[in-house]
């Protein structure tokens, strides 16, 4: 193996670390001019998912809270802009998207995503699982990617139930039917999307989030359906909550059908919108249309 040091000094690492380096500086300064007329034309040259590949390493967060020793915690506002490139197609919302989220403080080092092609495939999941629930992206990336490349129904059902047993209001069921619906395959014919991948499996690992006990709850009262109508019929309810409820029963429906264990937090988390005011992200411009796209998810599916 050559020294590190020799490899820094060829010809061809100091060029691909001069285009690199013009390639950020590029980056950031279209964010930071919000010059949306350069944001157009890469969208209508290359299309979303390019574009998104594009910053997506803008669009990560090195974490999603803070916390001091008074015991204060911050958390960082839900990202929309993934949900919104996956869901919806418009040019306004998908640049106030890119330009709402995209943070250059927040760059992060997107490096490639080794297989594990030796592991058998009992190991691949069970790690993915437990990499996933203590927040480890490093590793929950490497098996998921394997998980992902071998078994690409039980990678989105896994992660649908993780998303399903964490609290609705994270926004967590929206990501992963933002993931599902991706409308570009991760695996380019061989030439995988490791910064897409990543970025895509970040917000639901990294968020620290509360998870339920299905145990503690009482039987729901109503089934998906019912709770279906009235959340889409319910135009009383806060948007921000309305859109959580929806996209969590959407994955309710196409993943868990019968187990009652989630269509407890189902019923126990609608009683809780219901009670619920409205917050700032309420006002948020892709609350609405994200809505409206569950919503024709909902009827599409079976």
């Amino acid at each position: 193996m050559k020294n590190r040091k020799k490899i820094l000094k060829e010809p061809a690492f100091r060029e691909r670390a001069a285009l690199a380096a013009g390639r950020d500086k590029r980056l950031q300064a279209i964010i930071g001019n919000r010059d949306e007329a350069a944001v157009g034309k890469m969208l209508r040259e290359g299309g979303k998912t390019a574009l998104l590949r594009e910053f997506a390493a803008y669009l990560d967060r090195r974490s999603w809270f803070s916390w001091d020793p008074k015991g204060a915690v911050t958390r960082k506002a839900f990202h929309y802009a993934f949900p919104v490139f996956s869901l919806l197609d418009e040019e306004k919302l998908l640049t106030a998207a890119l330009f709402a989220e995209a943070d250059p403080a927040e760059k992060a080092a997107i490096s490639k995503i080794d297989r594990l092609s030796g592991l058998d495939g009992g190991i691949v999941h069970d790690r993915f699982c437990k990499t996933m629930a203590r927040g480890d992206l490093v590793y929950a990336r490497r098996f998921g990617k394997e998980l992902y490349l071998r078994d690409k129904a039980l990678f989105f059902e896994t992660l649908a139930r993780f998303a399903l047993t964490g609290r609705i209001k994270s926004l967590k069921a929206l990501w992963v039917v933002a993931m599902i619906n991706f409308p570009a395959d991760f695996d380019r014919k061989g030439d995988f999307d490791d910064a897409l991948f990543h970025l895509s499996l970040s917000y639901p690992v990294k968020y620290r989030d509360d998870f339920y006990d299905p145990g503690e709850l009482t039987d729901g009262r109503f089934s998906p359906r019912e709770l279906w109508e009235k959340t889409a019929g319910d135009g009383d309810l806060p948007p921000r909550g309305r859109l959580a409820l929806a996209a969590y029963l959407l994955l309710v429906k196409r993943y868990v059908p019968d187990e009652a264990a989630f269509l407890r937090i189902a019923n126990f988390e609608y009683d809780n919108i219901c009670r619920s005011i409205g917050n700032k992200e309420d006002e948020n411009p892709f609350v609405a249309p994200l809505f409206e796209k569950i919503t024709k998810l909902w009827e599409e599916s079976p």
